[in-house]
């Protein structure tokens, strides 16, 4: 049976998970290693950052196959993909508002240790929420036609993304809100796009010999 065309949305509209990411991705050196006429403290020293993104994207790297591996075998009654969304999503919300809360008020490699704490594990989350999202997919699809429709209300909510973390985000770090504040807002759009998805969408479960058989490595 193909999802009601609210229920296709609903999908879609969990593209929107991930909205957060943005503003960690292009504010967050900014932040804690801002240039002189930012009019913000320094928190950490600028080449350390660079070391603490790099350990990001390699908790990234690393948790994708584990993720991956890990949802392919797990069994549940809400289904295989659903926990790990939930899951993934509550690390998010707690790493992406409080990497914005840094210990000490004044440049510290203590900041740089707690910020790389704080973005493995919302990398973690977020390909633990991201990545079984996906996965979604053609297990809720029923044919190509399905597909295109699902994918095509993804497209849609990417372009959101875009606008939200391109335009939106910009205007109310500098005119309203702040980091943190910003940081609750999309933690908010979050919980909003994955709510939706996860009490309407109905896994259907089908156990993949190819998925079982393949090792971790």
């Amino acid at each position: 049976m193909k999802l009601s065309r609210a229920k296709a949305i609903y999908y879609g509209l969990g593209n929107l998970m991930g909205v957060g990411s943005g503003l960690i991705v292009q504010w967050l050196m900014y932040y804690y290693s801002p240039p002189k006429n930012a009019g913000l403290a320094p928190l950490a020293p600028i080449v350390v950052m660079g070391i603490v993104f790099l350990f990001g994207q390699a908790i990234d790297a690393v948790s994708d196959p584990l993720i991956g591996w890990w949802s392919d075998r797990t069994y549940t009654r809400w289904g295989r993909r659903k926990p790990f969304i939930v899951a993934g999503c509550l690390l998010m919300a707690l790493s992406q508002t409080l990497i914005w809360l840094p210990p000490v008020h004044a440049i510290s490699l203590i900041n740089a240790i707690y910020a790389a704490i704080m973005l493995g594990i919302f990398w973690f989350g977020f390909t633990a929420a991201i990545a079984p999202y996906l996965a979604l997919l053609p297990e809720i699809a029923v044919d190509d036609a399905e597909r295109i429709r699902l994918t095509t209300y993804q497209a849609l909510f990417l372009q959101v993304s875009v606008v939200i973390t391109g335009l939106i985000v910009p205007l109310f770090l500098l005119r309203y809100l702040g980091f943190f504040h910003t940081s609750v807002v999309l933690t908010a759009i979050m919980f909003s796009a994955m709510t939706p998805l996860v009490l309407t969408i109905k896994e259907r479960i089908t156990p993949d010999k190819v998925a079982r058989e393949l090792g971790f490595f």
